[in-house]
Parts: structure tokens; C-alpha cells; sequence
């Protein structure tokens, strides 16, 4: 499989984002946000970068092509974050933007390249660290909030970013961290938590 699994990637992705182009276009958008074969181009993307990255040392670049192809990478992805809206169907083509863009600076953003500098800073980085967590969290306060509230206003929604900021920090802190850490909690300890919790 080690010959053709680019070729099986590739097929893929273009057979799954041609769904997803016809789903986005016919569906009203629903069954293509949850479809997983109008979703799965994103992920055999993901796997072509990871066939490219195990693959690099046969691709090295020059330090100016990458700062190039990260730096066009970010402006992708700032341009979906202030140019797309409500009326963008998504996901389809107009995805790729983003997600390309993503691609482009995960496969090219390293050594001392300008957009790795930009991520590196602590704040960027403190954010991505609780990124899951906040994605956890963000969605129920919000959704709630419009249900409890007659008029959920600018600054309510503010005041739920910031506690789902907070709760996001301690999630991370005291429940991700210590799932990830091997020594912290082994597989025989969690299965008869699970056990107990249960009886």
C-alpha cells in the first residue's frame, strides 16, 4: 500500500469534495455539514500534508519558497476569517480556502520562517492549548444564552466567551493534561473508573 497510498489520498479527496460541491449546492446544507464523505477530502488532506511530511526529506525547499507558501497560507485563512459569512456555503469549494491555507502553514511554517515566529508567541500559543476545551465549552453557553435571554446582547455574549475562556483553562489544565500523560493515568485505572461510576 506504501506505492499507492497517494494516489488512494488524492482519489479520495477529489471524489469526497465533489460530493461535497453537490451536497452544499442540493441538500440546503445540513446533510453536508454532517455527511462524513462530504467531509472526508479535509481529513485525506490531512494525509496527503502527512505523506509529504514523512516524505520532506526529499523536498527541501528554499528558506525564501517557504515563507512564501506559509505566508500565503495565513492570508487564506485570514481572508475566510473577514470575507466569508452566513451566505458562504460550507463546507465546499469555498472550504478549501481555509483548510489549504491550513496545510500550507502546518507543511511550511518551521525553522526560523516569519509565520512560525507569529504562532510561536505565548498568547497565540496559550490559546491553541485550550482551543479543544474551548470549543467544548463556548457552544453551550452561547446556545443557551440566546434561549434564556430575551435580548442576548454583544456584551452577554462577551461575558460567556470569557467564562468558557476560563472554564477552557481548567478543563485543560486539570481534566486534558492528565489524560495525556501516560504516567498520570493508566488504562486499568480509568476502565474501573468507568466500572464503578457505573454501578
Amino acid at each position: 500500500l506504501k506505492r499507492s497510498i497517494l494516489i488512494f489520498l488524492i482519489t479520495g479527496f477529489i471524489l469526497s469534495i465533489l460530493v461535497c460541491q453537490w451536497a452544499a449546492m442540493n441538500t440546503g446544507g445540513t446533510l453536508n455539514f454532517y455527511f462524513t464523505l462530504s467531509r472526508a477530502w479535509a481529513l485525506a488532506l490531512g494525509g496527503i500534508a502527512g505523506y509529504y511530511l514523512l516524505s520532506k526529506k526529499n523536498y527541501t525547499l528554499p528558506k525564501t519558497l517557504n515563507n512564501l507558501l506559509s505566508f500565503i497560507g495565513l492570508l487564506l485563512i485570514l481572508f475566510s476569517i473577514f470575507f466569508f459569512d452566513r451566505r458562504t456555503l460550507y463546507p465546499s469549494f469555498y472550504t478549501l480556502v481555509p483548510t489549504i491555507g491550513t496545510v500550507l502553514i502546518i507543511l511550511f511554517a518551521h525553522g526560523n520562517s516569519y509565520v512560525k515566529k507569529i504562532l510561536s508567541n505565548k498568547i497565540l500559543v496559550g490559546v491553541g492549548l485550550i482551543s479543544y476545551s474551548f470549543y467544548l465549552w463556548h457552544q453551550p453557553f452561547l446556545a443557551f444564552g440566546k434561549i434564556y435571554f430575551e435580548n442576548f446582547t454583544v456584551q452577554l455574549k462577551l461575558f460567556s466567551i470569557i467564562i468558557s475562556l476560563v472554564l477552557s483553562y481548567l478543563s485543560w489544565n486539570f481534566v486534558e493534561k492528565l489524560f495525556r500523560g501516560k504516567n498520570k493515568i493508566s488504562l486499568k485505572k480509568l476502565l474501573r473508573f468507568i466500572i464503578y461510576s457505573y454501578i
